[in-house]
Protein backbone atom coordinates (compact mmCIF):
# COMPACT_ATOMS: atom_id res chain seq x y z
CA UNK A 1 0.00 0.00 0.00
CA UNK A 2 2.58 2.35 0.84
CA UNK A 3 4.51 1.46 -2.23
CA UNK A 4 1.33 2.45 -4.24
CA UNK A 5 1.60 6.11 -2.48
CA UNK A 6 5.05 6.22 -4.22
CA UNK A 7 7.15 5.20 -1.00
CA UNK A 8 10.42 3.40 -2.19
CA UNK A 9 11.37 0.84 0.33
CA UNK A 10 14.97 -0.58 0.12
CA UNK A 11 15.41 -4.02 2.25
CA UNK A 12 18.74 -5.08 3.78
CA UNK A 13 20.82 -1.51 3.09
CA UNK A 14 23.43 -1.03 5.63
CA UNK A 15 23.10 2.76 6.58
CA UNK A 16 26.00 4.20 7.01
CA UNK A 17 28.13 1.45 4.47
CA UNK A 18 25.75 0.82 2.04
CA UNK A 19 24.18 4.34 1.77
CA UNK A 20 24.48 7.28 4.42
CA UNK A 21 21.35 9.53 5.17
CA UNK A 22 23.41 12.36 3.89
CA UNK A 23 23.61 10.31 0.38
CA UNK A 24 20.03 9.61 0.67
CA UNK A 25 19.08 13.72 1.16
CA UNK A 26 21.51 15.38 -0.93
CA UNK A 27 22.59 12.94 -3.59
CA UNK A 28 19.12 11.12 -4.47
CA UNK A 29 16.84 14.07 -3.50
CA UNK A 30 14.75 12.36 -0.48
CA UNK A 31 13.05 14.75 1.13
CA UNK A 32 12.32 12.01 3.83
CA UNK A 33 14.13 9.02 5.16
CA UNK A 34 12.51 6.03 7.48
CA UNK A 35 14.63 3.57 9.62
CA UNK A 36 12.66 1.06 10.49
CA UNK A 37 14.62 -2.20 11.54
CA UNK A 38 12.15 -4.63 12.72
CA UNK A 39 12.78 -4.55 16.54
CA UNK A 40 9.17 -5.10 18.37
CA UNK A 41 10.76 -2.55 20.87
CA UNK A 42 13.17 -0.11 21.22
CA UNK A 43 16.86 -1.19 21.49
CA UNK A 44 18.31 -0.27 25.27
CA UNK A 45 20.94 1.26 26.10
CA UNK A 46 21.61 3.58 23.11
CA UNK A 47 22.04 6.64 24.71
CA UNK A 48 19.98 10.01 24.62
CA UNK A 49 19.45 9.51 20.65
CA UNK A 50 15.64 9.81 21.09
CA UNK A 51 16.15 12.79 23.57
CA UNK A 52 19.40 15.07 21.58
CA UNK A 53 18.56 14.07 17.67
CA UNK A 54 15.83 16.44 16.00
CA UNK A 55 12.85 13.79 14.11
CA UNK A 56 14.48 10.32 15.53
CA UNK A 57 11.63 8.50 17.58
CA UNK A 58 11.02 5.13 18.70
CA UNK A 59 7.77 3.09 17.59
CA UNK A 60 6.35 4.31 20.81
CA UNK A 61 6.11 7.62 19.79
CA UNK A 62 6.18 7.76 16.33
CA UNK A 63 3.23 5.50 15.93
CA UNK A 64 0.48 7.47 17.87
CA UNK A 65 1.99 10.49 16.44
CA UNK A 66 0.96 9.11 12.56
CA UNK A 67 -2.39 7.37 13.50
CA UNK A 68 -4.25 10.02 14.49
Amino acid sequence: MAEQLGVKIFYGVNIGVDKTIEDLHQKEGYELVFLGNGLYRPKQNIGEIYDTKKNIFNSKTFLPLVSE
